[in-house]
């Protein structure tokens, strides 16, 4: 048989061929306007991402930096005069000092000051709160150490230093000095934390506006190296801080120290870090930074290159700079393959799914087409009348051919299965199927809505007494008396046995509610019309959304146990 004999004489071949076409050729069309279309958005966002994420690292260090310059003016405000000898002012300085070190105690817990007289002052703030002060009032003394308890209390001696310690020998003594205005050290390794420190220093003049000494304070850099450790970078992508040397302050995937071949420990150099990301670019921006004014300014500069492998690495630049000094690099290295990963197991997907509809298509077709062909038209018909959800075909109902049979069957079985047969009220499933539209519902504006519990007193006697049908005579006496005191918009479901649920959608105040329980009891204790004037009662838990729960479950298990608790003190009173 010919393929043009075949498709113009079985209908499943004409039902099936033309859906094989339009799958084949909408998933080739749908994966290739994915990968153009995706691969220019994802390229687009990830210039802009990586764009934020460098500002977003600038502004970590202009944060952690910045207040090493408040802790400094606290501890010798701009223009106030530091005396010759620090004894005539020691009680003032250590206050100013306690204060000062108390305004950003991680990272920059210490300032210190020393003068040209070799007296030094350092007050470092403890983690209890109390403070240690390291003072030094004469050229030949070492340092004692005292314990501060507060910024009140006098200064407990402690030991004292077994070296001296002069001051104007040191680092940031001499940058400090020599400085127009606050300024920066090298970084350099605290051995006894393993971590990177660096120092802020401004010098002192006395009254007659002459050089008196240095005040600095420490940074600990532990935190920021943290901050970046923690950006959400891609697996093969790289975050980190240098400075113009190479030396790392910071990177997302290896620490900025470690111990050398001698067991020593020593910083890390971008360039020999043992990540390959880094050290590549590095070594590119390293080469862009030996021209003149290159990437000097404070702006992002993106640019890409091709790496070792040959695939792209893409960069985002910027330089961190302050007027105390500081030249740091915040660097965004990721690679292309990183950014078009996505794009490229979205496309996959895209034709791994045309691929599984094809089959499908095919095997439906050829099962079922050959079935449904005289029906297709009607059905489809139906489908479009009905709607999505396929629980209104009422339209349906009315026609006197196999959909109308169906949309009838269909609504008598819609009842069937929402209504209790015994009562003629809701059941079960209808309760939990208005309870969970009314949560979601209620869910953005928390509207009150309220949930009662019933359960029937004294049911068993009269079962025992006057049989099963009697019993089932009063189930649905009861039911019906329910229904009589809820409102329209109200709602009544039996769970079973001899237990109801009332759902009052409405519940503006809760004395309404209580209203409406009383009118419940009163109804439900009324004599029964057929049992010789027997009477029921009631236990009724109530539960208020949301103040009960937020759930379905939680909401019937809050009334069941107040039922419960109802039915003990009905217990109790008798």
């Amino acid at each position: 048989m010919s393929w043009s004999r075949a498709f113009n004489g079985s209908l499943k071949v004409k039902l099936i061929l033309p859906f094989v076409l339009l799958i084949l050729i909408l998933t080739l069309v749908i994966g290739w306007l994915s990968w153009w279309a995706s691969s220019r958005t994802v390229a687009n966002l990830s210039e802009q991402l990586m764009l934020e994420m460098t500002q977003r690292i600038s502004q970590a260090v202009d944060r952690h930096m910045f207040g090493t310059g408040a802790v400094l003016e606290t501890a010798f405000p701009d223009g106030m005069h530091a005396p010759d000898d620090i004894s005539a002012e020691l009680k003032e300085m250590t206050t100013r000092f306690y204060t000062a070190a108390s305004i950003f105690t991680d990272p920059s817990d210490y300032v210190y000051y020393g003068n040209e007289l070799g007296q030094g002052l350092g007050l470092q703030k403890l983690v209890d709160g109390t403070a240690q002060v390291r003072m030094k009032l004469h050229e030949q003394d070492k340092r004692d150490f005292y314990l501060l308890h507060n910024i009140n209390a006098q200064p407990e001696y402690r030991f004292t230093e077994s070296t001296l310690f002069d001051p104007r020998e040191r680092v940031w003594y001499q940058l400090g000095r020599d400085a127009p205005q606050h300024t920066w050290t090298a970084v350099y390794l605290d051995f006894g934390t393993r971590e990177l420190v660096v120092t802020r220093a401004r010098k002192v003049s006395n009254q007659q506006g002459v050089f008196a000494g240095v005040v600095a304070t420490d940074l600990f850099l532990s935190e920021l190296s943290r901050f970046v450790q923690q950006l959400p970078v891609t697996a093969n992508s790289r975050a980190f801080i240098v400075e113009p040397n190479g030396e790392l302050i910071a990177a997302s995937s290896v620490p900025n120290v470690r111990n050398n071949e001698q067991g020593k420990v020593e910083r890390v150099n971008a360039s020999n870090s043992g990540d390959e990301v880094i050290e590549q670019a590095w070594a590119q921006l390293h080469a862009l930074l030996q021209q003149a004014n290159h990437y000097g300014d404070e702006y992002v500069h993106q640019l890409s290159f091709t790496d070792k492998k040959g695939e792209q690495l893409h960069l985002s630049v910027r330089n961190i700079r302050d007027d105390a000094g500081l030249s740091w690099y915040a660097v965004i290295a990721v690679p292309s393959t990183d950014i078009l990963s996505d794009v490229r197991a979205n496309t996959l997907l895209v034709i791994h799914i045309g691929v599984l509809a094809l089959l499908i298509a095919v095997g439906i077709g050829w099962l079922v087409f050959g079935r449904v062909a005289r029906d297709i038209s009607k059905l489809s018909e139906a489908v479009r009348s009905t709607g999505r959800d396929l629980t209104d075909v009422s339209d349906q109902a009315n026609r006197h051919d196999e959909l109308g049979v169906l949309a009838r069957s269909f609504t008598q079985m819609r009842s069937e299965l929402f209504t209790d047969r015994l009562t003629g009220v809701a059941n079960r499933m209808a309760l939990e199927y208005s309870l969970d539209n009314l949560l979601l519902e209620r869910k953005p504006t928390k509207q009150p809505f309220a949930l009662l519990f019933l359960d029937l007193n004294k049911f068993k006697p009269l079962n025992d007494t006057f049989g099963h049908d009697k019993g089932d005579q009063a189930l649905f006496e009861t039911a019906q008396r329910i229904q009589s005191v809820l409102r329209d918009h109200d709602m009544v479901a039996r769970l079973g046995g001899d237990e109801f649920v009332v759902l009052l959608r409405e519940v503006k105040e809760l004395s309404a509610v209580e209203k409406i329980i009383a009118r419940l009891h009163e109804e439900i204790q009324e004599p029964l019309d057929f049992c010789a004037g027997f009477s029921l009662g009631v236990a009724i838990g109530l539960a208020v959304y949301p103040e009960h729960g937020q759930d379905s479950a939680s909401l019937l298990k809050y009334a069941d146990q107040e039922m419960y608790n109802d039915k003990q003190r009905t217990c109790r009173v008798r």
